[in-house]
């Protein structure tokens, strides 16, 4: 369901202990134009908090890693998603707001 995934541990030593502090890496295709494609049929997921859901259920507390990288496409949520109205894409707009949830938190 998730279309790349990547998850790096690293280490480090302090006075501590060793400490983790892994990233984890995702492409969420989740752009107007991945809604619209046909390809994936019922496995595409294209709601922005399903597949953070889908990540978080992924991970037990021990393995949860520090910081996560969303790569996609603002600029294409963006034209979809701003001021959206009935006649726009309110999913696009969907994802725009928990984007910008998650970059202030």
């Amino acid at each position: 369901r998730i279309a790349a995934l990547h998850q790096a541990q690293l280490t480090s030593s302090s006075s501590k202990g060793p400490t983790r502090q892994g990233y984890f890496s995702l492409h969420a295709r989740v752009e107007p134009d991945m809604q619209r494609h046909n390809f994936c049929g019922e496995k595409k997921v294209t709601a922005l908090k399903d597949v953070l859901q889908s990540v978080t259920n992924h991970f037990d507390a021990t393995q949860a890693p520090h910081r996560v990288i969303v790569a996609l496409s603002r600029d294409l949520l963006e034209a979809e998603g701003l001021n959206v109205t009935a006649s726009q894409n309110p999913l696009a707009g969907e994802n725009l707001q928990l984007l910008n949830h998650i970059r202030q938190h």
